[in-house]
């Protein structure tokens, strides 16, 4: 509770400050850097603490006879959770009606999709150790390990009962380091948020946006406060949702104001294990998995903000054949970001206006029509796809433990 109080104190601080006082440019640029700094030290511990607790949760999952299980869950909920987003977000954009966002000009975003190419193939480098140099974005590799090493473990327990005792130590020993940093959340949290309003702030005109952002903001709610916890409600009646949503503020906080999914996940690990009390072996399983795939917000922003670019490009209505190929790419396109925890949605939009406009001229650079308002964009993604990963693990855990 202490927590949750200093870390709303320090985001209000945060918001008041960026609204309210003048700062000027160097001045700026420092909270830029600080907020990158901060960003860093949220994500300090992710990778050692996915690599350590994910090995002794495949183990001990595979001892209980639940591995399967669990990874077919999260599966299934994280593809069916996001075509039922992209279709809630469409759903609204059709009934608001999106309006036009005039046309700009504007420089066109440099885009290295190379991290993307290489997502797959970094699993098997020349050099094993190398993974642990890696890109900072790219998580995939040391999940993929860990869950090698944590299936080996199970086999033999005389031989690989030391090595299973020092990963489950070290995964102790970094949970509680964890706890540490995400202690000092409060002032991350001011840091941030004063750039990320600083940013809102900067738009030169907001007001072109603000329909594109009253259908996110629907959407957001009727998922977050109407869909979820209809979901929780539905695989355990015993339990009131909104406690559990009450519980996974400070994570959405997180995820909404960082707009990074990995700087999210720190706090989502901790929340997971000290207020929802969810087993270390399956959120050691599906957080880090979810941070990288459970990117349901991310397709739902994609959708909603594409339609609304393709009406801003023509004077016709949305046609039957634009929703449904929006709808189709937007859920395809979100799975192939996870090496982008940070600009998923700018990301997936470039790729959208790249894939539309191999059948139709002049869409090629169609994503910067919304590229000053890509903060806001990101921070709603995000807020969504952090609430989808809690889902996910909660809904996972009642499963594997109540069979």
């Amino acid at each position: 509770m202490k927590l949750l109080i200093s870390s709303l104190l320090a985001l209000a601080a945060g918001i008041i400050s960026a609204l309210f006082i003048p700062v000027g440019e160097g001045v700026n640029d420092f909270f830029i850097q600080l907020t990158r700094l901060s960003i860093n030290m949220g994500r300090y511990i992710v990778f050692p603490l996915v690599f350590f607790s994910l090995a002794i949760a495949v183990t001990k999952l595979r001892r209980e006879k639940k591995l399967l299980q669990s990874a077919l869950y999260t599966a299934v909920i994280i593809a069916g959770s996001t075509v039922v987003l992209v279709i809630i977000g469409v759903t609204v954009t059709m009934i608001i009606s999106p309006s036009r966002i005039p046309l700009i000009v504007e420089t066109r975003s440099l885009f290295d999709l190379e991290d993307q190419r290489n997502t797959i193939m970094s699993i098997f480098p020349q050099n094993m150790f190398t993974l642990f140099t890696g890109n900072s974005n790219i998580l995939l590799p040391i999940y993929f390990l860990s869950f090698i090493l944590g299936f080996i473990m199970y086999r033999d327990r005389e031989v690989s009962e030391p090595a299973f005792n020092l990963f489950d130590s070290l995964s102790r020993i970094l949970f509680e380091l964890n706890m540490l940093i995400s202690g000092i959340s409060p002032l991350l949290l001011a840091i941030i948020s004063f750039s990320f309003f600083r940013s809102i702030k900067a738009i030169p005109d907001r007001t072109m946006f603000s329909n594109l952002i009253i259908i996110l903001a629907v959407s957001t709610a009727i998922v977050i406060l109407a869909i979820y916890p209809l979901v929780l409600y539905l695989t355990d009646r015993k339990t009131n949702p909104y406690k559990t949503l009450y519980s996974l503020i400070l994570p959405l906080f997180h995820g909404l104001i960082s707009g990074d999914s990995f700087f999210s996940l720190s706090m989502l690990t901790r929340t997971m294990k000290k207020n929802l009390h969810i087993s270390r072996k399956v959120s050691a399983l599906t957080l880090p998995f979810n941070a990288m795939f459970a990117k349901a917000g991310t397709a739902l922003v994609s959708s909603v903000t594409f339609l609304t670019i393709l009406k801003s490009y023509s004077s016709l209505e949305i046609t039957l054949y634009q929703i449904f190929w929006v709808i189709l790419f937007s859920i395809l396109v979100s799975f192939t970001v996870a090496s982008f925890p940070a600009m998923g949605v700018y990301t997936a939009l470039y790729m959208l206006s790249e894939l539309y406009s191999r059948s139709h001229t002049g869409l090629t650079d169609s994503y910067l029509l919304i590229k000053p308002a890509i903060p806001i964009l990101i921070g709603f993604a995000v807020l969504i796809d952090v609430a989808t990963s809690a889902l996910v693990t909660v809904i996972v855990s009642r499963k594997c433990n109540g069979e």
